[in-house]
């Protein structure tokens, strides 16, 4: 192991350097290593140590990732965040869920580690408060209204995500403790504009340049793809708060 950082490290896992940037925002610090040719940004965050790794879309990206990352830094936990499409009809755009439990696409139940998601329950400062419910994690991009009402009536989610799945199963493979959180993007009657994962980079972040050629061919979708811009600024923004939040009452019990 070759972690620079004095003492463990928390480790934050997501997907997309959208989701990675107003968390960085908050640290005190950065440092930005990359290591096994990902980028890792290593600093403080409510005077924790913690070090963050932006996988790309998919379960597998996540895993490699998180794999790498508890290899290269040996975090104490790992928090897996990002953005989620809706599922039912209590949640919305904006909304924070955190998992009590994570439906792999393939049909495994994965469980957080019981005294993380207990510490969820006391992390004063959050707002808005978070949600708690089961999280599933899909194998593609939930484009359309349909599909939504399918994963949701298989698996009575909350939201739907692609990444926590293979995120947590590194961490149970390493035995590292890990919790979920999420911030939703589009609501349970809200249809993406663009399937996203059509136009990636190779390493699974959404290319700019493609969905703004793809949406200028499509002008039916541009409302919906300023609309999605609003309310993913706005997951971004809360997600960080709930993490920041979080990492604070870590520090708390550590004192």
């Amino acid at each position: 192991m070759t972690s620079t950082l004095r003492d463990p490290p928390v480790g934050l896992a997501v997907a997309l350097s959208a989701e990675l940037r107003c968390l960085c925002e908050r640290y005190t610090s950065l440092r930005i290593e990359t290591r096994g040719g990902l980028h890792f940004f290593s600093g403080t965050l409510s005077c924790t140590p913690v070090v963050a790794v932006a996988s790309g879309m998919g379960g597998e990206r996540a895993f490699e990732a998180v794999d790498r990352l508890i290899q290269e830094f040996a975090p104490s936990e790992v928090v897996i965040a990002g953005f989620c499409a809706g599922l039912d009809a209590g949640v919305r755009a904006g909304d924070v869920v955190v998992a009590t439990e994570v439906l792999a696409a393939d049909g495994p139940v994965l469980f957080p580690t019981p005294h993380l998601l207990g510490r969820v329950r006391l992390a004063a400062g959050c707002s808005p408060a978070p949600k708690l419910g089961r999280v599933a994690s899909v194998n593609t991009v939930l484009c359309d209204l349909d599909a939504k009402r399918s994963v949701r009536d298989r698996t009575t989610a909350l939201v739907a995500d692609m990444e926590s799945a293979g995120a947590a199963r590194a961490c149970e493979q390493a035995g590292t403790p890990w919790m979920a959180v999420r911030s939703i993007t589009d609501g349970p009657d809200e249809a993406f504009p663009l399937d996203f994962g059509r136009y990636a980079t190779p390493g699974g972040q959404p290319d700019s340049l493609r969905i703004a050629l793809a949406a200028a061919v499509r002008p039916w979708t541009w409302r919906r793809v300023a609309r999605l811009g609003r309310a993913s600024a706005l997951a971004a923004r809360n997600l960080a708060a709930f993490v920041e939040a979080y990492v604070r009452r870590l520090r708390g019990e550590t004192r």
